[in-house]
């Protein structure tokens, strides 16, 4: 499985891979990252408190598979508050100094089967990565608690926007991509498509 995964999400090396492209992509992403560390509004950091980390743990789903490190939800859902006033002087300091620590990133690739189909043709299953729960305790609190209420504080959702829009679902994003593809397929155009989950 680690080699079928591995393969899966490597560089297409075929004639058609656009190297110059990439080469763009990334440039634009490392002007963009140290563009944040000149801009990154320190003044309008807020702190998060222990009762905001106590609510984004008691959202947690139970009986789920853990990452790497084996902590569950239960394990933290449960813990006293020392654990709590821990673990918001942590996100506190990985959103001040803008640093997501590495063990944050490390996830297991796990198969699921896709439906009906066989199950031991590789092809027939999609990888799911189980990641660390108190990550996921940081992202939730992150993008419930702060960045969401930023982005729409300065109106930076795009209309075309399809979470976090009303009365949106994913039908309306899937005819928004097949038309924009469609689009520049019949004027000749090369199509770059990034997907993020």
């Amino acid at each position: 499985w680690m080699e079928y995964f591995e393969k899966l999400f490597m560089e297409d090396n075929k004639k058609n891979y656009d190297k110059t492209f990439k080469d763009f992509v990334e440039k634009e992403v490392e002007d963009e990252v140290k563009l944040s560390y000149i801009t990154h509004p320190k003044e309008r950091f807020i702190p998060f408190t222990v009762d905001e980390i106590t609510s984004m743990i008691l959202k947690l789903k139970l009986k789920k598979a853990p990452g790497y490190d084996h902590i569950q939800a239960e394990h933290i859902r449960y813990t006293g508050p020392v654990c709590k006033i821990a673990l918001t002087n942590m996100f506190n300091s990985i959103t001040l100094t803008e640093f997501i620590p590495h063990q944050f990133k490390i996830g297991i690739i796990m198969p699921i089967p896709k439906g009906d189909k066989d199950r031991y043709i590789r092809e027939n299953n999609r990888g799911i990565t189980l990641l660390p729960t108190i990550a996921k305790i940081y992202e939730n609190a992150y993008v419930t608690l702060r960045l969401r209420k930023w982005v729409r504080e300065k109106n930076l959702i795009n209309d075309l926007q399809g979470a976090e829009s009303e009365g949106c679902s994913s039908l309306h994003s899937n005819w928004l991509v097949r038309e924009t593809i469609s689009h520049f397929h019949e004027r000749g155009s090369t199509i770059y498509c990034a997907m993020l989950d």
